[in-house]
C-alpha cells in the first residue's frame, strides 16, 4: 500500500498545533510499515512532543516520548542517556543504572555514563564500585569537573571528609564561578571542625549566592564553636526577621535553643516547625493526612473534656518510642485519647497504653473517629509542659509481657554460661548516615572473653557483614523479630545493649534495659550537651565522640569498660 505522506503530515502537524499529542501519535503508531520517512518523521514529532513535555515537567510523558524513540534509535547514545537521566530525575535508579549499562554497551568509553554510575554507586554505599567507574571515566576524559564531583560524593558519604575537602578544592579550581564546590567546602570544613575554614568558605560562597540561608545558618553554627562571648540567638533572630518565612532557620534556630535547654524561647518557633502544614512548605514529602490532621494541632488548650488524636507524622519510630512517656500525663488530662501507631508499634503500644484507644493507622487514610485535637509525638512535651527540668519515667514506662520475655529467652540465642550484650550499628533512615558506625569497628570488643555478642540488625546483610559476624560468632536474632514487641522482650533478655541513636536505643531506654550509647559530634538536640548521662533515661550512658575522640577511641573505652564488667 502506498503512503500518502502528506496526509499523514498535515493531519499530525494540524494535532500538534492544537497540542492533542495524544491523537497525533496515535495516527503515527495505527501505521505498522517500516517506513523510514516516516520513522523520521516520527521521530521529529516525538522530539518536539518531549521538548513540550519537558517545560511542564511532565516525567512520564517524558519517559513516554523518549521510549517510543528509542525503539526507531535503540543505538542513540544521547537518547539513551537522556532516558537514564531522567530515571534518575524519578528516583527510579535501577533503571537508570540499566540505561547507563546499555550506553556502555554501545560505547565503554561513554564518559558520562561512566560518571553517573559512579555517583548511583556512591548513593547506595557501594565505594569501591563508584571509585573503579570514576577511575575508568577520568582515563576517558582528565580534569574534569564532574569527576571531582563524583570523587567527593564517594568521600564525603564514606565520612572520609580529609579526602573529600581535596576534591571539593578540585571543583573551585575546574569551576571557579560556580557555587557548588565553596558550598562542599564550607560543609566538609564544618564536618573537620576546622570552623574557621569553614566560616572562610561561607564568606566566599555568600558572594554568589548572598540569601543562601543554609549556608547564613552554617556560617552561624561555625561563628557558635569559635566565638563564644558572640551572643548567637540574636543572630540568628536577624535571620528570621529579615527571612520571616525561611522554615530552615526556625528548625536550626530551634533545635540551637534545645540543645542549650532553653525550653520556652525553642518552642516559639518549635510548635510552628511541627507542623505539617509548614513542613510540607519546606520538605514536599509529607503525607496529605498529617497536614489535615495539624490543622487541628493541641496547643496547651484544655481537653479535659476533648479527644485528643496522637499521631506519628513525618517522624522516626524512636522518636515516637522517647515521646511515648508522656502518653500518660495526656491520659489524665484528656477525657478520649487515641494513639495511631504502625503495625510495629501496634503490640506494644496495645500492652501499654490500656487508657488510650490504640489503633493501626492507615498511612494514606484520616481515621475515621471524630477527634478535638491532634499532636505528633514530639509535640507532647509542650502541650503538657514539662520542659526539661522535669522529665517524666526516665525508665520503665514500657515494658513486655513475661510471656514475651522467657519466650524470647528459649530460642537459646542466649547463653546463660556468658554475659550476653547485644549490638544495633546501622539505622536505615536517610538521615542515619552520621549516626551508623561500620561493624567492623566494633572489633576490638569481640575479641573480649566470656561475652556472648547478639546483633538487632534486621537489614538484609551484605557479604562483608555475614563474613564479619560468622568470623567472631556473632549471633543474629533478626529471624525472631516481627515488631516492636519482639525486639523489647529480646532486649529485657541482656546483659547490655550497645547501640547507636536509633530506634532499638530507644526501646531498651525506655524499658530500663543498661545500655552504651555511642553519639557521634553532630548529635541531635535531645541529647544537650550533656556528658555521659541523659534525663531522658536512666540505664543509658553515653559515649559521645568529640573533636578529638573519634569511633576508635570510644570503642576501646567501651572496650575497656566491658573487661571489668
Amino acid at each position: 500500500m502506498t503512503l500518502n505522506y502528506n496526509e499523514i503530515f498535515n493531519k499530525v502537524n494540524d494535532l500538534f498545533s492544537k497540542a492533542d499529542y495524544t491523537s497525533a501519535l496515535e495516527i503515527l503508531n495505527n501505521i505498522n510499515e517500516p517506513d523510514k520517512k516516516l520513522l523520521d518523521f516520527k521521530y521529529k514529532m516525538l522530539f518536539n512532543i518531549l521538548q513540550v513535555c519537558e517545560k511542564e515537567m511532565d516525567n512520564i510523558s517524558i519517559l513516554y516520548c523518549l521510549y517510543e524513540m528509542e525503539k526507531i534509535k535503540p543505538d542513540n547514545e544521547n537518547l539513551l542517556l537522556n532516558i537514564a537521566l531522567t530515571l534518575e530525575h524519578t528516583n527510579d535508579f535501577a533503571s537508570a543504572l540499566l540505561y547507563y549499562e546499555k550506553i556502555l554497551n554501545i560505547n565503554k568509553r561513554n564518559y558520562d555514563a561512566l560518571i553517573h554510575i559512579a555517583i548511583l554507586f556512591a548513593q547506595a554505599k557501594q565505594f569501591k564500585n563508584a571509585l573503579s567507574y570514576i577511575e575508568k571515566a577520568k582515563r576517558v576524559k582528565p580534569n574534569q569537573y564532574k569527576t571531582a564531583y563524583a570523587y567527593f560524593k564517594v568521600y564525603e558519604g564514606d565520612f572520609k571528609f580529609k579526602e573529600a575537602v581535596k576534591y571539593a578544592k578540585e571543583m573551585i579550581y575546574l569551576k571557579p564561578d560556580s557555587a557548588d564546590g565553596y558550598y562542599n567546602c564550607a560543609r566538609t570544613y564544618y564536618h573537620l571542625f576546622d570552623y574557621k575554614k569553614s566560616i572562610e568558605y561561607c564568606d566566599k560562597l555568600l558572594n554568589f549566592e548572598p540569601d543562601n540561608i543554609n549556608i547564613l545558618c552554617l556560617k552561624i553554627e561555625c561563628l557558635s564553636k569559635t566565638d563564644k562571648s558572640l551572643d548567637i540567638a540574636s543572630l540568628y533572630e536577624k535571620l528570621i526577621e529579615k527571612y520571616p518565612n525561611s522554615y530552615t532557620i526556625k528548625r536550626i534556630y530551634s533545635s540551637y535553643e534545645l540543645q542549650n535547654k532553653n525550653y520556652e524561647k525553642a518552642m516559639e518557633n518549635y510548635m510552628y516547625l511541627l507542623s505539617g502544614v509548614e513542613m510540607q512548605k519546606d520538605r514536599g514529602d509529607v503525607a496529605a493526612k498529617y497536614i489535615e490532621y495539624s490543622k487541628k494541632q493541641w496547643k496547651r488548650d484544655d481537653v479535659s473534656d476533648k479527644t485528643v488524636l496522637i499521631y506519628q507524622g513525618a517522624l522516626g519510630l524512636g522518636d515516637y518510642l522517647m515521646f511515648s512517656r508522656y502518653i500518660p500525663e495526656v491520659e489524665k488530662k484528656a477525657k478520649r485519647v487515641i494513639v495511631e501507631v504502625n503495625e510495629n508499634l501496634y503490640d506494644l503500644f496495645k500492652h501499654n497504653f490500656k487508657k488510650s484507644d490504640v489503633i493501626i493507622e492507615n498511612k494514606n487514610e484520616v481515621i475515621k473517629e471524630y477527634y478535638d485535637y491532634s499532636a505528633s509525638c514530639m509535640e507532647l512535651f509542650y502541650n503538657i509542659d514539662f520542659g526539661f527540668s522535669n522529665i517524666p519515667y526516665s525508665e520503665g514506662w514500657l515494658n513486655i509481657s513475661d510471656e514475651k520475655i522467657i519466650e524470647a529467652k528459649n530460642t537459646g540465642i542466649f547463653d546463660r554460661d556468658k554475659i550476653n550484650v547485644g549490638i544495633f550499628w546501622r539505622g536505615s533512615g536517610s538521615n542515619m548516615n552520621f549516626r551508623n558506625v561500620d561493624l567492623d569497628k566494633f572489633a576490638p570488643l569481640f575479641e573480649i572473653e566470656k561475652f556472648r555478642f547478639i546483633s538487632f540488625d534486621i537489614v538484609s546483610k551484605d557479604d562483608k557483614t555475614l563474613e564479619l559476624m560468622n568470623k567472631y560468632n556473632i549471633v543474629d536474632c533478626s529471624e525472631y523479630i516481627k515488631n516492636a514487641a519482639d525486639t523489647g522482650a529480646f532486649l529485657k533478655n541482656l546483659d547490655l545493649f550497645i547501640s547507636v541513636d536509633s530506634f532499638p536505643l530507644h526501646l531498651a531506654g525506655s524499658l530500663g534495659v543498661k545500655t552504651f550509647l555511642i553519639l557521634p559530634v553532630l548529635a541531635e538536640w535531645r541529647w544537650f550537651d550533656d556528658t555521659n548521662t541523659t534525663p531522658w533515661y536512666n540505664s543509658v550512658k553515653i559515649f559521645r565522640q568529640t573533636e578529638t575522640e573519634n569511633i576508635d577511641v570510644i570503642i576501646q573505652k567501651i572496650k575497656n569498660e566491658l573487661t571489668e564488667y
